[in-house]
């Protein structure tokens, strides 16, 4: 009957656990007593390991006693890996400051490949943070990587379904159209990856990989929205944290694709332009360097919203369909002067209602279509190498800025929300500009050397 018994130390050996663990839970495991001595019977031990309701994982190679062959080494996975009756301690330490700690223990593989336990004690955070020992004990179990309730299995191409179900309509149309044409640069590597398993390294080696044929800007569209999607995961507590969270972007010379460099026009380009247009273009172009009008919102204008020399901007076109403006400051009236306002009214036809910019069929006109047959050609043929529609915008910008206007004034006449974004995205400082301001100091300084020579 005793050969079938198990010792402390072999039963501890089986269960992969301690033997003080083995101590405290004598009575579950179906302790004998011979005198003062622990016995367990082994096929009751064995049964507990096995049973599906019960947290141990022991694989068939690690139930056997029978002695191993020299060399033997157990594997890491299965060793490290247990399911432990552990919740852990906390503490309080601390002075003035009081600190939660938390303590619990570790398993880790020794030079001969056994495992040792190690005891381990973490910084939780200080009572102002963590009020209760409740709260420190859930702080501990997400340390000791323990969850409360099971993990939510779910793809990544679900995460994606669910999310635009209930996201993209609460967003502007130009938004979602964004964020959905930059999954597709993301689906083909995540869709069918586990949310769960989606790691930072994971997202890294994605914006790597893409970098060497994407530019920064669009690499920063791809984190961006997938940060989007996966913190709409950690919201709905369906992943723990975000992955994407702290990732840079890789330089932009290390980029493979090349970045966007607006056209820095000058006043005499642009009338060069409008002189070389004819009408409706050269109106149009007008009108944009003059007020710095998006084309979508140039696009949506009608008759009735130029009141007198005041243009009315409450409406943009986008993808070919009337939209709402981008922002809230988007909505802004803006004066003329009257030389623009009798070019404008001198394109009016018989239509009071209609669109001031029409195209051929009577619809709002399709920016894409009139830069690439019109506006692109003309600026060709004067050496203008024009990159889009919002060149006109940085013009309008920069010439505000030189002009000494007023960073608010110019921020409402772009329809921004932001009086930082004209300053940092649209103006741009050419080498002249920096001549007056160093001769300037220079001036200034040779003026000191003198008047220290002559009181020498």
């Amino acid at each position: 009957m005793t050969e079938a018994l198990l010792t402390v130390k072999q039963t501890a050996q089986l269960l992969c656990v301690s033997q003080c663990w083995v101590r405290r839970h004598r009575h579950r495991l179906g302790a004998i007593y011979l005198g003062r001595s622990l016995r367990f019977n082994q096929p009751d031990v064995e049964k507990l390991c096995t049973s599906p309701t019960s947290q141990f994982i022991v694989s068939p190679a690690e139930r056997s006693l029978k002695p191993k062959p020299s060399g033997y080494q157990p594997q890491e996975k299965n060793m490290l890996q247990r399911n432990r009756y552990q919740r852990g301690s906390v503490y309080k330490m601390g002075k003035r400051v009081k600190v939660w700690y938390g303590m619990y223990r570790t398993d880790q593989l020794n030079s001969e490949g056994s495992v040792v336990r190690r005891q381990r004690s973490v910084r939780l955070g200080n009572v102002a943070e963590i009020p209760t020992k409740h709260a420190a004990m859930e702080a501990l179990r997400k340390a000791m990587g323990v969850n409360s309730k099971p993990a939510v299995r779910m793809t990544f191409a679900e995460l994606v379904d669910r999310w635009k179900a209930v996201q993209v309509p609460a967003m502007k149309s130009s938004t979602a159209q964004h964020y959905q044409n930059a999954l597709r640069g993301v689906m083909p590597t995540f869709q069918a990856a586990e949310v769960n398993a989606i790691t930072r390294h994971d997202v890294e080696r994605f914006i790597q990989d893409r970098a060497r044929i994407y530019s920064r800007s669009t690499l920063r569209s791809l984190r961006t929205t997938l940060s989007l999607v996966l913190g709409y995961a950690v919201a709905n507590s369906w992943l723990e944290k975000n992955p994407v969270t702290g990732i840079k972007l890789p330089r932009a010379e290390n980029c493979g694709g090349k970045p966007l460099t607006r056209c820095a026009l000058t006043v005499a380009q642009v009338m060069a332009l409008v002189n070389a247009l004819e009408e409706p273009y050269a109106t149009l172009v007008l009108v944009l360097a003059a007020t710095g009008l998006r084309i979508g919102e140039c696009a949506g204008l009608r008759w009735p919203d130029l009141v007198g020399n005041v243009l009315h901007v409450t409406r943009r076109v986008y993808c070919g369909a009337v939209d709402d403006l981008k922002t809230k400051g988007s909505r802004r009236k803006l004066p003329l002067s009257p030389e623009i306002a009798n070019r404008l009214l001198a394109l009016c036809g018989s239509d009071a209602d209609s669109w001031i910019f029409p195209a051929s069929n009577g619809a709002p006109l399709n920016p894409g279509n009139w830069l690439r047959r019109e506006i692109r050609p003309a600026g060709r043929k004067l050496g203008i190498a024009l990159t889009g529609w919002h060149d006109f915008r940085h013009f309008f910008s920069t010439q505000l800025r030189r002009a000494g206007t007023h960073p608010k004034l110019v921020s409402n006449l772009l329809g921004h929300s932001n009086v930082h974004l004209a300053l940092n995205v649209y103006d741009h400082v050419e080498v002249g500009e920096l001549v007056a301001p160093v001769e300037r100091m220079s001036a200034q300084l040779l003026c000191d050397v003198i008047k220290s020579e002559v009181s020498c």
